[in-house]
């Protein structure tokens, strides 16, 4: 029964994606996506625009996007409080890489960061996760990550929201080949302190948080990454990993990570995607808002579809697309300076 409904699954994802790819007028509701789905969401972007926090939480709301990521050397508590009330949008706060070397030399600063800060958003917001840098691991914040991980979890364990869990994000610059998901491992400068980082996460249960990009895979290699691959198209296998099958490069990079986990003894550690998205302009052919709105459609598809990897199929896929304005990475924002959509994305209850 459980292998039917897991089949019957595949078969609505795969019929919801093609409506997509022969109909690109066909906008997401609200209604049909679920709390698996959140947003990154710099508050200092490069234009300013997106600190109106009224107009944020309104798009997130009647656009149906139930968590939103933030980032620690951004966060206006205040008003971020303020807007936020009562809206039941759930919390990320990504603690950024500056602010990880910080807070690893002083645990002064992270305990007054962890009372002036979180403390108060934990009021107003149910935040779930606090990452640890961002792609910090390989880097030279690599040591600190761990370290301020374990230090949270301390200030956690001794506050009022002991459950909001403690992890980090990397991206696929930990992992060496990746193209068949079954080959993905740790490479040598990241694997020692992906093992130590995974010991922690399966120790206090909480989830390795993964940057998911089929964009930058399809740029650098477009004659060996097929396009409807990359932009989860396709509708049939492109790629046969022993008995495994893969229509989409996203299941595949996210299986990868699953490979690497099991070489390093922690299978029992879940993921959830911080980051995927793909830019509308920037670099050629390569950035149109027509292949922006597709991949994009198609990862909130995906996430919505609440169906697991070929690897695991019974563990659903949560995910952060990538982002509402452009800021640090510019072109991948989905709303612009009037909080109008760039591209027909949503179909947002205004």
């Amino acid at each position: 029964m459980a292998g039917r409904l897991g089949l019957l699954a595949w078969v609505i994802f795969i019929l919801s994606a093609s409506a997509i790819v022969n109909n690109n007028s066909v906008l997401l509701q609200a209604a049909a996506l679920t709390n698996d789905i959140g947003a990154n969401y710099h508050i200092h972007d490069s234009t300013g625009y997106s600190g109106n926090f009224s107009k944020v939480f309104e798009i997130l709301v009647k656009c149906g996007i139930r968590n939103m990521r933030v980032f620690s050397d951004e966060i206006d508590a205040p008003y971020l409080d303020y807007y936020g009330a009562s809206t039941g949008i759930a919390l990320t706060v990504s603690i950024s890489n500056s602010d990880v070397q910080r807070f690893a030399a002083s645990f002064e600063d992270l305990t007054k960061w962890h009372q002036d800060v979180l403390y108060s958003l934990h009021i107003t917001f149910d935040v779930k996760y606090i990452t640890v840098g961002n792609e910090a691991i390989p880097g030279p914040s690599t040591d600190d990550v761990l370290t301020v991980m374990k230090s949270l979890q301390l200030l956690n364990n001794y506050s009022s929201f002991a459950d909001v869990k403690v992890t980090t994000s990397v991206g696929s610059s930990v992992l060496g080949d990746w193209y068949l998901p079954s080959s993905g491992e740790f490479k040598p400068n990241a694997s020692r302190a992906m093992t130590d980082t995974l010991g922690f996460l399966s120790a206090s249960q909480a989830p390795l948080m993964i940057n998911v990009y089929p964009y930058y895979a399809y740029a650098a290699d477009p004659a060996n990454v097929p396009l409807d691959y990359a932009l989860l198209n396709a509708t049939y296998p492109m790629v046969h990993d022993g008995p495994l099958e893969y229509s989409n490069l996203f299941d595949a990079m996210v299986d990868s990570f699953y490979s690497a986990m099991e070489k390093v003894d922690y299978s029992d550690v879940s993921i959830v995607v911080s980051e995927s998205g793909w830019p509308r302009d920037g670099n050629y052919n390569f950035t149109t808002p027509e292949l922006a709105a597709t991949y994009n459609r198609n990862f909130l598809l995906r996430i919505s579809s609440k169906v697991g990897t070929p690897k695991r199929p019974g563990a659903a896929v949560r995910g952060y697309i990538y982002e509402l304005f452009d800021g640090e990475s510019p072109h991948f924002g989905l709303f612009d300076e009037n909080f109008e959509p760039i591209y027909p994305l949503f179909q947002c209850s205004f």
